[in-house]
């Protein structure tokens, strides 16, 4: 809250400065023009102008703080224009009367309006910047909120999870109270799923060792040659005993199927006779 209240008292003050130094820059400028004007080619006082100055300035402060803003900027400099010539018509009827009062009022309002052409995109500009490092606050301000409101509803959906998670570990034991054997078999279970872990690391390390050991021996093979023409003449000859094996095994069975044969053929012979 402190903070919040800092903020806008610093945010008034930028304000406040700002539309003092706008009224600063209005003011010399009106001076100016009446000066030329009314001063060089009429000759009237220079305190006569500095009157009419700040009564100017004043009227145009009022009117382009709190009634300009609202009708745009082209019905604002046609106000600028009827007030700058009712104004300096109506202090110099009372402080300097001259003949044609009327008209050299509308030439300095038309100089003024001129002026106020360039002023007022001017001010609208350093406006802007003025309050460009505080619509960046308030965007950083937002982005901080929503990160904010993100991470409470994720330290909600992490408490109800958490909860859940509670909910369910007691409905657990209540069932393994009720059923004695339940506890038994969730505890096999989780030792199966423990063994199968282990199973799938010494898997994977098997895995691993035997592409270390290929590794290994292609590195040898590169280094030696003639290693690879022997590993292969080796592999052929451990094919060639598995080939006479397999040979040596069929004609042991053969021979066992001839003796039982030659076996019952005898035995048929003496029946006969």
């Amino acid at each position: 809250m402190v903070k919040i209240n800092d903020d806008l008292k610093i945010k008034k003050g930028v304000e406040d400065q700002l539309f003092t130094k706008a009224l600063l820059i209005k003011f010399i400028m009106i001076t100016a023009v009446l000066w030329i004007v009314l001063g060089w080619f009429y000759g009237i006082s220079f305190t006569n102008i500095l009157i009419t100055s700040v009564f100017l300035t004043g009227f145009a402060y009022v009117l382009d703080v709190y009634i300009l803003p609202r009708i745009g900027n082209v019905f604002a400099l046609i106000s600028d224009l009827v007030v700058a010539w009712a104004v300096i018509w109506i202090v110099g009827s009372i402080f300097y009367p001259l003949a044609n009062l009327g008209t050299i009022s509308l030439i300095a309002a038309i100089i003024i309006t001129v002026g106020e052409m360039f002023f007022h995109p001017y001010m609208e500009r350093k406006f802007d910047d003025e309050h460009e490092p505080s619509r960046e606050e308030n965007k950083r301000q937002y982005k901080g909120n929503l990160q904010t409101e993100f991470a409470e509803d994720m330290d909600i959906k992490t408490a109800a999870q958490a909860k859940e998670k509670d909910v369910n570990m007691i409905k657990s034991e209540k069932r393994n109270e009720n059923d004695p054997s339940r506890e038994k078999r969730q505890y096999k279970g989780n030792l199966q799923t423990e063994f199968a872990e282990d199973m799938d690391i010494k898997t994977a390390a098997q895995a691993k060792e035997k592409d270390v050991n290929m590794i290994k021996s292609e590195k040898r093979n590169k280094n030696d040659p003639s290693r690879e023409e022997r590993q292969y003449k080796g592999n052929l000859q451990t094919e060639f005993a598995e080939d006479m094996d397999i040979k040596t095994a069929a004609q042991a069975k053969q021979k066992d199927v001839n003796i039982i044969k030659s076996k019952k053929r005898k035995v048929n012979r003496s029946r006969r006779k």
